[in-house]
């Protein structure tokens, strides 16, 4: 099967974004971007959609030299999202992309002009093309690791500093002392991380915080349904009242995140609550500097005499 010409592609996918704008965000979005370009105010969500419908459909068949013609032909205008679903073009045909294309993505970057442009296409069609093809592009990717231009450089800051510009898995060390559960942690709906909680409506919407655990999991500590329990990991514990709940697997436990007391005084009893009293170093995320709040085994038992 094969594609139709690249500019009749082009006027396609050109013709689902202006279908796509959203009255009155153009402006919003330029002014957050700080951007030269010009905006139709199409949603991200909506282009990626826009670009998987093409995929499915019109987009079968597209060869190598069609890819980067149509890329080509959307980057020529100075249009945000003409030139943001370029972008998500490349990355959604990237096994197409061959070692000496890093001259194309070096083109598109030097004249990116927008962080969301290089934040599109770096971790994603370049990123991807690096771990392929590591030998072949890793001279051209160096290079941009000193380049004067500022969008260029930012294409890959993390290597520049050691690290591999894809997020690599690590699992987490496993602890088998700290408990069976894996703990993960959500924020409430009611609060916005560890604010408002000194607001009275908001408060006795969710006065306590919570840890929910399946009911094979509750009945196995003994634990019952609003009674307070004590999870611990690492050696220290919070304290937290239990939802027992079948909505999550029975090997999980759910806390809420950024607890605190205002009502105690200046020092909100922080620690009592707190979940991140149970993260440790050895979960830091070394590249950004970020603790692990979703893969910690834990415990979980019923608080004595509560």
């Amino acid at each position: 099967m094969h594609a139709p010409p690249p500019a009749a592609l082009a006027a396609e996918l050109l013709a689902r974004l202006e279908d796509n704008a959203v009255p009155g965000r153009a402006a919003g979005e330029k002014r957050y971007l700080r951007s030269d370009l010009h905006h139709i105010g199409v949603p991200l969500p909506a282009m990626r959609g826009v670009v998987r419908s093409f995929t499915r459909r019109s987009g079968q068949g597209l060869g190598h030299a069609e890819l980067v013609d149509l890329v080509t032909d959307l980057w020529a205008e100075p249009v945000h999202e003409h030139r943001s679903t370029a972008l998500l073009l490349l990355d959604a045909y990237a096994p197409l992309l061959r070692p000496d294309d890093t001259a194309l993505l070096e083109d598109l970057l030097r004249t990116c002009a927008t962080w969301a442009h290089t934040d599109l296409l770096a971790p994603f069609a370049a990123g991807r093309l690096l771990l392929r093809h590591p030998r072949q592009t890793t001279p051209a990717v160096l290079r941009w690791t000193a380049d004067e231009a500022q969008w260029v450089r930012r294409c890959d800051a993390l290597r520049a500093f050691g690290y591999a510009p894809l997020p690599v898995h690590r699992p987490v060390a496993e602890r088998p002392e700290d408990g069976p559960y894996l703990l993960t942690s959500a924020h409430s709906p009611f609060f916005f991380n560890s604010e408002f909680r000194n607001l009275g409506p908001l408060r006795a919407k969710e006065p306590d915080p919570v840890v929910e655990l399946h009911p094979e999991a509750a009945a196995r500590e003994g634990v019952q349904d609003g009674a307070w329990v004590l999870v611990s990991a690492r050696g220290r514990t919070v304290r937290m009242r239990a939802r027992v709940t079948d909505t999550i697997a029975p090997d999980v436990v759910v806390a809420a995140a950024t607890w605190w007391y205002p009502e105690r005084g200046a020092d909100g009893g922080w620690r009592e609550s707190n979940l991140n009293r149970l993260t440790g170093d050895d979960d830091e995320n070394e590249e950004m500097g970020s603790s692990n709040f979703r893969g910690i085994r834990c415990a979980v038992r019923p608080e004595p005499d509560a």
